[in-house]
């Protein structure tokens, strides 16, 4: 082995730059590796220009986002105003027709009077009649209900618009502030969901936008308008459902009424006429009864004439005397007696009380032919006012009829007075009702 010939301490020396050497150029390269990682480059002013305004154009999409959201929102609260205030024009409308079939009914109860008081006793048809008022009035309350929570629902769909309206305006005046050719030719995702409403905000904002901003683009105004309208469209969707049942059950109800109303007017008018015709029969029967009797009358008064004889003696012949000479030779002979005066004036006092029986028998058929006439007359002019009555209730179902003071036009009143055969007067004992 080949000693050193240098002595250790010049050795040790060099060695101790050469360690120095490697540690500073060590140190140097650690120094550039972290500067490389950690310094700004020279494109570092750009850079922060590029992220300047991708944070502005991320926080102009989310107000972009939140204003394409209310307008939305406005949208569809304008069309269920517009939807809402179809069925309330066609509630007011059922509502009116129900007015109308309630204004009908006290038409036909009220007309109904001016029969005449043997007809007017309460009968079914006066049950079915304020049945039907009463089912018309409890449709009437129920139609009112759906009216009001109608005009409070229209209150807060407009109370709702009116806040929608107002966020939007302030979000609107947001945009105004940058430029609208700032994008620099990017695109960026702007689609947003159909079920938007059904996520919080931060999930349909842009990506890339810091928390602190999401207060910022959707403020906690535009959340609570938003989701005010959203329950208010979604509360006036379901009350137009059940305004729409409420209608198709409240058309039924009153269809129902009414044409109960009328096969009980149409009923009793049947029942009306069977008894019509059966006293237009028993009339029949007393007519001929009371000419018979007058037949009899006249022939036991004729019979009782010849039984009397001639009023005047001068018209006796001579075999009517009874002292004619044939009587009076046999009454010269004892014991004898003839009773023909005491036989003609008992038969004659008999053909007078028959006679007198007959014309007692006559006034009372003729009583009887009086009280059917006029039960007679009484039921056709119930018939016919009853008949009016359904032609009149008929002709006012389809409710094109305005409603007026007045309670139906005359020709009711006039088929309940109609003259009717061999009659010129009035029905008699109407009621004053």
């Amino acid at each position: 082995m080949v000693k050193p010939v240098g002595p250790n301490k010049w050795k040790l020396s060099t060695m101790t730059n050469l360690s120095s050497s490697k540690g500073a150029s060590k140190k140097c390269n650690l120094v550039i590796d972290n500067a490389r990682r950690h310094d700004p480059l020279p494109t570092f002013r750009e850079q922060i220009l590029l992220e300047s305004n991708d944070k502005i154009f991320a926080y102009m999409r989310g107000v972009r986002e939140v204003v394409k959201r209310l307008r939305e929102s406005l949208g569809s609260v304008n069309a269920e105003i517009k939807y809402l205030l179809r069925c309330k024009d066609t509630l007011e409308k059922s509502f009116e027709h129900i007015r109308k079939d309630i204004k009908l009914n006290t038409d036909t109860v009220n007309l109904r009077k001016n029969r005449p008081k043997r007809e007017s006793d309460h009968d079914e048809a006066d049950n079915l009649l304020l049945m039907e008022k009463r089912e018309l009035n409890d449709i009437k309350r129920g139609l009112e209900s759906k009216l009001r929570q109608v005009q409070r629902q229209l209150t807060e769909l407009s109370s709702s618009r009116s806040r929608v309206s107002a966020v939007l305006e302030e979000r609107n005046e947001v945009l105004e502030f940058l430029a609208v050719h700032a994008a620099n030719g990017r695109t960026y995702k702007t689609h947003m969901s159909d079920a938007i409403r059904q996520i919080g905000p931060e999930e349909f904002l842009p990506d890339g936008i810091a928390e602190e901003l999401l207060p910022l683009i959707d403020t906690p105004e535009a959340q609570t308008a938003d989701k005010e309208s959203h329950d208010c469209t979604h509360r006036s969707s379901e009350l137009r459902r059940e305004v729409k049942l409420a209608i198709g059950d409240a058309h039924v109800r009153a269809q129902d009424a009414h044409e109960n109303v009328n096969e009980g007017l149409m009923q009793k008018v049947a029942e009306t006429v069977s008894l019509e015709q059966k006293l237009d029969l028993a009339r029949g029967k007393n007519r001929k009864a009371i000419h018979k009797l007058e037949r009899h009358k006249t022939l036991t008064e004729t019979a009782k004439g010849y039984i009397d004889g001639p009023e005047s003696q001068e018209n006796l012949t001579t075999r009517e005397y009874m002292n004619r000479p044939l009587v009076a030779t046999y009454h010269r002979h004892p014991n004898t007696t003839i009773a023909d005066t005491r036989r003609i004036i008992r038969a004659s006092t008999t053909l007078g009380i028959s006679i007198e029986e007959s014309r007692k028998n006559i006034e009372m058929l003729v009583a009887a032919k009086n009280r059917l006439q006029a039960d007679l007359k009484d039921k056709r002019a119930a018939t016919a006012t009853d008949t009016a009555l359904v032609r009149l209730r008929r002709r006012r179902a389809n409710h094109r009829w305005v409603m007026d003071k007045v309670t139906a036009d005359p020709t009711i009143e006039k088929a309940a007075t109609t003259p009717w055969k061999k009659s010129n007067t009035h029905p008699r004992s109407f009621s004053n009702k």
